[in-house]
């Protein structure tokens, strides 16, 4: 286990040594695809710092409503963070920056979803090195520093983060996927909803019913969001699809 990196001048924890990882790389992707949304590069780099600050937001503020009575712990401002947060507070957040910024919402929230899950990959690897969030005993797997043989939740979640930001990146080069709006954020929430709600079933949990967790409950209101998205953003797109104007009849001239 590494839960911490030393850098020389300064030792940080190994969780926040990645993030910062995922975010430089999650920011030039903000900034190459800034004119799709109809912003310069230079600003792109911009809000791709403002959008990881707005996710750190989301996250804090979803820890302190699971966790209360951390409100008063001076220790939990500095650290502490439910993921999910970035999922259900982060979107009502940029809308007031695509407001001011003058650009249509739902086209900057696409442009927002996929870097989510190239950050959250990341940031996995230094839960792994941690040994946080770590998997159900299964006899075999990784140790998290105490116990071995668990199961390697953390990693499994990592490669599929990655494997969704890339099939979300295909579609942005290969098919624009930014001129259906709504797809990208669609796609994002469901996949990612559909990742946790599994995973979750291997990672040690507090169960509320049913043998779910909270963090269930998070995925499942994370899934059924992009499900609504990805289908009106499929829907709108048929009609576009479908809705032009018929051949000209032989000999009308037209």
């Amino acid at each position: 286990m590494l839960p911490s990196i030393d850098l020389g001048f300064v030792e940080v924890g190994s969780t926040t040594f990645f993030w910062i990882i995922g975010i430089l790389m999650t920011v030039p992707f903000y900034s190459f695809f800034a004119p799709k949304v109809g912003i310069s590069r230079p600003l792109g780099v911009l809000v791709g710092l403002l959008i990881v600050i707005l996710e750190a937001f989301g996250a804090k503020i979803l820890f302190f409503i699971e966790n209360p009575s951390s409100l008063g712990d001076g220790v939990s401002w500095l650290g502490g963070f439910s993921l999910f947060g970035v999922f259900l507070f982060t979107p009502f957040f940029l809308v007031l920056v695509a407001l001011f910024l003058k650009r249509d919402a739902l086209s900057f929230l696409d442009y927002y979803a996929p870097g989510i899950l190239l950050e959250l990959a990341f940031y996995r690897v230094g839960c792994t090195l941690a040994g946080c969030c770590q998997g159900i005993y299964v006899g075999w797997g990784i140790s998290d520093g105490r116990r071995d043989g668990l199961f390697p939740v953390q990693p499994v979640e990592i490669l599929l983060d990655l494997a969704l930001f890339l099939f979300l990146l295909f579609l942005i080069l290969r098919k624009d996927a930014f001129a259906r709006k709504g797809l990208l954020l669609g796609a994002t929430f469901l996949g990612y909803g559909v990742i946790r709600f599994g995973l979750e079933f291997l990672r040690e949990r507090t169960s509320l019913f049913w043998g779910l967790s909270l963090s269930h409950i998070w995925a499942l209101l994370t899934f059924l969001a992009g499900a609504v998205l990805l289908f009106l953003s499929l829907r709108r797109g048929r009609r576009r699809g479908g809705g032009g104007e018929k051949p000209p009849l032989p000999g009308t001239g037209r």
